[in-house]
Order: structure tokens, then sequence, then C-alpha cells
């Protein structure tokens, strides 16, 4: 009887727990700032769980917070809300640790926190560590602790600098898409170890358009014209990024007479691409430089009949070019159409009118640049209307030393 009556009186209490327990399951969570309401939810996922919107109050209130007590206070809200688990949520937390913060302690903490944790999580995470110029802590955050990685990843770990690094976490992948190889080539690239950047490229399984165009970059930008033009003439099929940077390099190095016969060549049989910006930008500096004024005009032609919207770059390089052929009526045409114009604009137009005798000209556009007030003269602006001056005869007054040798 003693046992019966210590089993019922066991169950009894056991049933009671329960009751306390569902019923405290129906209570909501407690809230750590009671006027705050608890972020709702209006969708759920395939497998039944809410999905979280970026309006929820928590997230706006993450979003504009200021400091790390305010950050304490709505973490710990988020956690007991249940909601760190949900990618957005934990997505933002740990952008906000990295990027107002830059506290990449406690965002690797909140990353631990995360059941499944995705990539941009990592990769987040990874670049905080990056500016942060924690290149080794960043190599053992990949290792230990991204299970989740994507075509972002490995490109962080090239970009930063040490290629060394980069190519401890490369010879390590058991497996590497165009993606991956493509980035230890630029990382070599970008330090101009070249000699390196080309074995790594002889041992890609398939080079890709953006694996040739890294080597002739990378060659430009160390000044070597012969082999960049070797990888240019050995890529199979070429695309708009390799004419530009072919062309820029000879402008780049003066050859402009090669700089308009690669143009044509393009124009002629360039697999299909049409120039763009960049490539009409360095002809026409050829132009200029040759005073070859028919391809200049073909070129404006070119830019008014396929509505390529000209920027400043492209409008400045257009009116220089008109300015250095003597053709002043066209530069000032261009110019005046120009919605902004940059020093270099200015200047170019003062050159122009110098060239070509015109002082008063070249005077009457630095007293317009006075007036204009948003550029400021500079050095070249000086030289410009000096040589402008001297080349129409006139005396030099006292307002240049005054107000642009001051500038």
């Amino acid at each position: 009887m003693e046992e019966i009556s210590k089993y019922r009186g066991e169950e009894e209490d056991y049933r009671a727990t329960e009751v306390k327990r569902k019923n405290l399951s129906k209570q909501p969570s407690p809230r750590l700032w009671p006027h705050d309401p608890r972020p709702q939810t209006t969708h759920l996922d395939e497998t039944g769980e809410p999905i979280v919107e970026i309006h929820h109050p928590l997230l706006q209130k993450l979003e504009s917070l200021r400091s790390l007590n305010e950050f304490d206070q709505v973490y710990a809200q988020i956690v007991v809300s249940g909601l760190l688990q949900h990618s957005l949520v934990s997505g933002r937390v740990i952008k906000k640790l990295c990027t107002c913060f830059n506290s990449v302690t406690r965002a690797v903490s909140v990353f631990d926190s995360v059941d499944e944790p995705d990539a941009f999580l990592g990769n987040t995470v990874l670049r905080c560590f990056l500016n942060s110029r924690q290149p080794l802590g960043a190599l053992r955050f990949y290792h230990e602790k991204m299970v989740a990685r994507n075509h972002y990843t490995f490109p962080l770990v090239a970009k930063n600098g040490r290629v060394d690094i980069a190519r401890k976490v490369f010879d390590e992948m058991p497996e590497r898409d165009v993606f991956t190889w493509n980035s230890m080539l630029c990382g070599y690239a970008r330090v101009k170890d070249m000699e390196v950047a080309r074995c790594l490229f002889e041992a890609m399984p398939a080079p890709d358009a953006a694996s040739w165009n890294c080597m002739i970059d990378g060659y430009a930008a160390a000044g070597d014209v012969v082999m960049a033009r070797e990888f240019f003439d050995r890529m199979p099929r070429r695309n708009v990024v390799s004419w530009n940077t072919i062309l820029a390099l000879y402008v780049r190095n003066k050859n402009y007479e090669e700089c308009l016969r690669l143009y044509e060549e393009m124009v002629d049989k360039g697999d299909g691409f049409k120039p763009n910006k960049s490539s009409i930008t360095s002809v026409l500096t050829a132009c200029g430089k040759l005073g070859r004024i028919n391809i200049g005009k073909r070129l404006h032609l070119y830019i008014t009949s396929n509505g390529i919207k000209s920027d400043v770059v492209l409008s400045t390089a257009l009116l220089t070019m008109y300015a250095k052929c003597g053709v002043m009526d066209m530069a000032r045409e261009v110019f005046d159409g120009m919605r902004e114009r940059s020093i270099v604009s200015w200047n170019s137009m003062i050159m122009g009118y110098g060239m070509n005798g015109d002082g008063e000209k070249a005077v009457q556009m630095v007293l317009d640049l006075e007036k204009h007030g948003k550029i400021e003269p500079n050095g070249a602006t000086l030289v410009c209307v000096l040589s402008a001056c001297v080349n129409a005869g006139m005396v030099l007054e006292g307002w240049f030393d005054q107000r642009l040798g001051t500038a």
C-alpha cells in the first residue's frame, strides 16, 4: 500500500509539473524592454519555420544602434526570441559587428552560436579578419570553422596582399574550380610576380577568358609589353576586356601607331565585339597624339550613332583629340555639351587654344574657370595658360602670378 501511495504521489507530482511546463511554454519569451513588440513572422518556410522579414522591429533597431552597449541589449533579445538561427538575423548581427564595431572576436562568437552558418556568414567574418590586418587569424578561421564556402570565399584570401597565405590555402584545397585558379593568378599579378603567375597559368587544366585577361593585365601593369602581347596573340578567343587592355597598354607606352592598327583589327575581326568607352578613349588619345582627325571623327560618329553615353573621361578624350588636331570649334562644342567637367577638361581647352595661337580665348577660359568656382586650377592649368600666352606673343600680367600662381 505504501508503494502504491508513493507511486500515486509521484504520478500526481509529474502531472502537476507537466501542467506547469505546458502553461509556461504558452507564455511569451521575456522581453528586455517591456514596450518593444516581439518580432512578428508572417510566413513559414517549407520546414514550417517562421520566416523573418527585414522590417521586423529588432532588425530595424539593430541597424540604428551606435554603441556596443545598445548592441548587447538588442543581441540578448534576439537570442531570447530564438531568432539568431535565422540566416537573415545572424547575417545582420555579424555584419553589424564587423562593419560598425570591427569586433572580429565577437563576430566569431556569434558565428559559433549559429547551428548551420552559411558561406555568407563565413565570408563576412573572413573579410573582418582581413580588414583588421589579421591574415593568420583569417587563415585559421578559414581552415577550422568555415564548412560552407562559395566562389567569393577564396578571392577574399587571395586579395588581402598575403599571396603566400592564399597559396597555402590553394595548395591544400581538394578541389579547385576555374574561379579559384583565377583568384590565385590575380593575386600574383597584383604583387607583380608574373613568373610564378605564368607557371600557375600553364598548370591550369582549362583557363578561360578571365585567366588570359589576368595574365595580359598583369604583364601590362608590370610594363612588359612583349609578354602582354604574347599572351594576347596566344589567346584562343578574345573579349572586349582583352582588346581594351592591350590598346591602353600601347597608349601608355606611347606606341600610338600600334594602338590604331590594333583598333582597326578589332573592328574588322574582333570576334564580334564592338568598341566600348574604354576602347574609344584609348584610340581617341592615340588619334590626338598622331593628328588622325579622320579616325577621330569616325569615332565621334560611332559614339552618337550607337547611343553611347559619354562620361567625363570619354568627353574629355574627345575634345582633347579635336583640340590637338586643331579643330577648336568641335572641341568647344563637345566641351559646352558636357554636363560635368573635370580640371583636365578645362586644361585641354586652354591647351588647345594656346596650341592654335588663340591666347585671348585661352585666357578667357581661365577667367571662366575662376567664375565657375567649383573646380580649382592646378599646376597644369598655369603651364597651359602660360604656354598659350607665349605662343600668342601676349605680355604676361601680374594677374596670373597672383591668381593662378598661388592656386
